[in-house]
């Protein structure tokens, strides 16, 4: 999730805010889902992060699925 830090804090506008990131991962290692959670994070802010988040990959594993959260700090 590091790898995306850079990208997700360029979706900030300006109010530094905290965003926490859930991402759950389907045995191809492609991304099944993304939960933005924060407070008052704007709807276009939220949307440019889920979007960043969505294009995070794993290698493939055995499992059904798995979830990672992930704190983000916008600009």
């Amino acid at each position: 999730m590091r790898v995306l830090q850079d990208r997700v804090r360029d979706c900030g506008d300006g109010s530094g805010a905290m965003v926490r990131v859930v991402v759950t991962f389907n045995p191809t290692g492609s991304v099944e889902g993304v939960r933005v959670s924060s407070r008052r994070t704007p709807a276009g802010v939220a949307a440019c992060v889920a979007a960043v988040a969505r294009s995070a990959t794993v290698p493939p594993f055995r499992r059904a699925a798995f979830s990672v959260a992930f704190p983000f700090r916008l600009r």
